[in-house]
């Protein structure tokens, strides 16, 4: 998967674990067990995640993300 794509699938995971009944983030441990699950390895996961947050997709706060 190129980072374009993984990092569109984390994006969709911290949009599905930030909804109205959830908190406004979401945790970098949980983002990263869901991405794992759903097929990407740590270091791509976290690679994506990082670079969401280049793209300004994600902000991070205090090692939790929300949507920008």
């Amino acid at each position: 998967m190129n980072i374009t794509d993984a990092s569109q699938q984390i994006v969709r995971i911290v949009e599905m674990n930030t909804t109205e009944k959830q908190p406004d983030t979401a945790a970098s441990h949980t983002i990263l067990q869901i991405a794992t699950g759903a097929g990407l390895s740590l270091p791509e996961a976290n690679t994506a995640l990082n670079h969401a947050v280049e793209q300004g997709t994600l902000v991070e706060e205090n090692g939790r993300y929300r949507v920008a």
